[in-house]
Parts: C-alpha cells; sequence; structure tokens
C-alpha cells in the first residue's frame, strides 16, 4: 500500500522511524514558530485580506486528512465579509491548527464547519466540529503550550503547540480567541 507498512519487519520499522521523524520535525517547527511570535521584534506582514479565501485555502490544505479520517470539511458565510488587514499567511496557520484539532478529535463521519461573519466592529470565524468535547477542567488550559487534552480511547497525535501559536497570531492581530464546548458535543 502507499506509506503503509508491509510484512516486512525491516519496512515496518523504517515506516515507524520516518513516522516519528516528521512528527519530531513538525514539533521542532512548531517550538521555533512559537518562540519567533514571542520575540518582540516580531512584525506581521499586514495586507488586505479576503478571510474567506484565506478559510478555503486552509480546508482545502487539510482535505486529505479530513478525507482519511472520514470528517467533511465545510464553510459557511453569514453577510458580505470585509476585507481585512492581516499577515494572510499566519491567519491561514490560525485555521490550519484549528481545523486540524477539529479532525483530529473527531469522530468517523462527524464535520468540522468553519462559520464566518461580519459586523462594524469586526470580523468572527467559528471553527465548529462534532467531536465528543473538552472535559470543563481542561477548558481553561487548551491554549497553553503543550497541554493536550487526555483521550482514553485513542492517542492523538500532536505536539500540544497547535492552539498555542493560534492564540498568539490571533492576539497579534488585535483580536482574541477562546472556546466553548461540553462533554458529548
Amino acid at each position: 500500500g502507499e506509506g503503509l507498512p508491509s510484512d516486512d519487519p525491516r519496512q515496518t520499522s523504517l515506516h515507524v522511524v520516518s513516522k516519528e521523524a516528521a512528527r519530531l520535525t513538525q514539533l521542532v517547527d512548531n517550538m521555533l514558530l512559537l518562540s519567533r511570535l514571542e520575540m518582540p521584534d516580531f512584525a506581521l506582514d499586514r495586507r488586505m485580506v479576503n478571510l474567506e479565501a484565506v478559510a478555503e485555502d486552509a480546508i482545502l490544505q487539510l482535505s486529505d486528512l479530513a478525507e482519511e479520517r472520514g470528517i467533511s470539511l465545510n464553510l459557511e458565510r453569514a453577510g458580505r465579509l470585509p476585507r481585512i488587514p492581516a499577515d494572510q499567511s499566519r491567519l491561514k496557520q490560525v485555521f490550519i491548527n484549528l481545523l486540524d484539532n477539529g479532525i483530529k478529535y473527531n469522530r468517523q463521519g462527524g464535520s468540522v464547519t468553519v462559520r464566518l461573519s461580519a459586523d462594524e466592529q469586526q470580523v468572527t470565524a467559528h471553527v465548529i466540529d462534532t467531536g465528543e468535547g473538552i472535559p470543563a477542567q481542561d477548558i481553561p488550559f487548551v491554549f497553553d503550550k503543550m497541554y493536550r487534552v487526555e483521550r482514553r480511547d485513542r492517542y492523538v497525535e500532536g505536539s500540544g503547540l497547535g492552539l498555542s501559536i493560534a492564540r498568539r497570531i490571533v492576539e497579534q492581530h488585535g483580536g482574541t480567541i477562546a472556546v466553548d464546548s461540553q462533554m458529548g458535543r
């Protein structure tokens, strides 16, 4: 199969080593990105950005992973959205991190929906998933570095840095990020 372990133990070992190397590379990349974002002289590359196009790009980038996990990705827009002054690549990273979480902590046949809306003061993006929810005791910590909600039924890969990175980027844009969840929803 494509990238799947075979009956050959050497191939299986190589597959495990390759996956672990990719995981470690992602961890290092995320740690470097977070440390750059926290530097006092870090500057956003602000331009007038179409938020809907940014969300569409992120959805497209994660469509294979979602399909592999049996998760549908959706984009909804409520009304007209203004262009906003933002760093397009950084905002895309926020959507990727939130969508990635929504996919990983979901269930087969579930969905992740990005819902965009705007009023005179602000543009709002909700990323809504059909996962099992976050225990109340974990909610205050989900944006902390290296914090991961424990899953008893299966291991969920990741560095525990994705939501910290998302929070830092959103705050640098003058925005706020929050989570609302309850178990079973």
